[in-house]
């Protein structure tokens, strides 16, 4: 898939979110990349988030590219929660905050959400291609 088809891709994917934003609030946003991807396949995605919500957007890179594929799920789980835990604009005492999913992403995602000591409490879950179908 070409960056500008998935460009499109995310395009209607944030302004899917931004009617469920509206509904929810406006919390910081942690994203989780799929298989083979990295954040930095993000950034234009992230800025649009970042302008059209005008709050905290970070993707949480635990595996890039290749290594996705190759690095185990309790590595990158365990990484993704200290990513998580580390970062002061998401780890908000009394907050909450939005999470994003797209593709093998979203397993990594719930597990932070449900596993992860993690302060704040998680608003919504938006999950696109995951392999439990978004639920």
């Amino acid at each position: 898939m070409s960056r500008s088809s998935s460009f499109k891709i995310l395009l209607v994917v944030a302004l899917s979110c931004c009617c469920l934003q509206v509904a929810n609030g406006v919390h910081p946003v942690a994203i989780f990349h799929g298989l083979g991807e990295a954040c930095s396949d993000l950034d234009s995605f992230m800025e649009s988030l970042t302008e059209s919500w005008d709050t905290y957007v970070t993707c949480i890179e635990t595996a890039p590219r290749v290594s996705s594929f190759f690095d185990d799920f309790e590595t990158q789980s365990e990484l993704g929660c200290k990513i998580f835990q580390d970062d002061d604009n998401l780890n908000i005492e009394d907050g909450k905050v939005n999470i994003i999913t797209l593709s093998q992403g979203a397993i990594l995602g719930r597990y932070v959400a449900q596993m992860c000591d993690i302060k704040p409490s998680v608003s919504v879950i938006y999950s696109f291609g995951g392999p439990q179908q978004g639920v």
